[in-house]
Formats: C-alpha cells, structure tokens, sequence
C-alpha cells in the first residue's frame, strides 16, 4: 500500500470514529422516555375514558362556579377510581386533581371519596369536600392541595351523608354537615358552620332533631 492510500485509510478511520461518537452522543441524550412515565401517561388516558364515560352515565355530580366558567366532577368511593375531584375550566379538558387522603385509622384505604363539594362562587379556587369518613378538607387553589378541617372525625367509616352549603349573600359563611354512626340501626347528623371564610368551624346546636338525612335546602333554609 502506497503512502496515499494508507493517508485514505486513517482519514477514512477518522472520519467513521466522528460519525459514531456523534451517534454515540444523540442515543444518551436523547434517552426513550422511562416505563414509568409511559405508563403514567397510559394510565392518565384510561382514567380519563372513565371520566367521561361516568359523566356520559350520568355518574357523580357536577358542580360549577359560574363566576369563573369553571366546573369540578366528583364522586364517592364506589367506583374505585384513584380521585375523586377533577376541574374543568371552559373550553378546556378535564384536569385531574390529586386524591384526598383517607385519615381513618386502621383502614387499607389509600384515598377517600367525596359525598359532596362545594365552591365558592366567588372564588373557584375555594373548594371545600366531605367524605365517607366523616371527614371535610378545604382547598386554597383548585384542588392541587388539600387540607383538613377538623370535625372530630377519622374514627368513623361509610357514613352514609354529607353535605357543602356556602351562603350566596355571605360566601364567608359555610356550612358542613356530616354523619357519625351511633350503632347499625342509628346515625346522627351533625351540622358544623364557619363564619369566617373557613378559617374556623363550630358545631351547630338545632332546634330540629334531623332523623332522616337533611337536604341541602332543609340546611340552608335553617341557617341562611
């Protein structure tokens, strides 16, 4: 091999160890997404589908803050989905918003559902829950945080009643009612109030002894 041709080959060797380093360099940066991410994403889709196919159902409740053309989907903890709060903001998707924890001690679940919800129309950030547990939790920005208010419960499971009411001449009066099972054949309806924006919540002492679960109107017209 002549001096000319040996020069080819090692300009040729170059050139090769170039295109492969280069290669080398796009297949580590330009890593595939981890599983973890795929499937998450993969499950957000599914979950989604049952969204709306719950909504197409006519499944749990939709309630709207008119003020801000913003709506949250809920449900109980029967349809074993992993939350129980979305929002939707007008002419945009469902947004899924984190599960409230269950609190009650003991039990294998992980997230508790929700009996009822209410947001402050003036505020469609202001949300407020009850669930199953005898529980209440009040949000700050839309559902992405929650935290609770003390009712004195967690000690109770599958209540069978709760209820949100917000004042509409005074969105700093909220009420919350919840039920605490006395035995099998016996529940108590207990009625809690905040008058100060939810900072604070006292019990309510009625001059009616509720034996069936009250409505949100029966509340309302009793405390608004």
């Amino acid at each position: 091999m002549n001096q000319k041709g040996f020069i080819n080959l090692i300009v040729i060797g170059i050139v090769l160890a170039v295109v492969l380093g280069i290669g080398g360099y796009f297949v580590l940066v330009k890593k595939p997404p981890k599983p973890s991410e795929t499937q998450q994403s993969s499950q957000t889709d599914v979950f989604l589908k049952k969204i709306n196919d719950l909504i197409a159902r006519g499944n749990g409740q939709i309630a709207e803050c008119k003020g801000g053309s913003v709506q949250y989907f809920y449900w109980g903890s029967g349809t074993a989905l992993p939350v129980s709060v979305l929002r939707k903001e007008v002419n945009q998707p469902w947004e899924v918003r984190p599960g409230i924890l269950n609190r009650s001690p003991g039990s294998p679940i992980k997230e508790a559902g929700v009996y009822d919800l209410g947001v402050n129309p003036q505020n469609c950030d202001e949300v407020y829950v009850v669930t199953p547990w005898a529980e209440a939790y009040k949000s700050k920005n839309g559902g992405k945080t929650w935290e609770a208010i003390n009712l004195g419960g967690t000690s109770y499971s599958s209540v069978s009643w709760g209820i949100v009411a917000i004042n509409p001449k005074n969105v700093r009066h909220i009420v919350i009612g919840t039920a605490f099972p006395i035995h099998s054949e016996l529940t108590q309806y207990r009625i809690y109030q905040s008058q100060d924006g939810g900072q604070s919540f006292y019990p309510v002492e009625l001059e009616r002894e509720f034996t069936q679960p009250p409505t949100r109107t029966e509340i309302s017209n009793l405390l608004f």
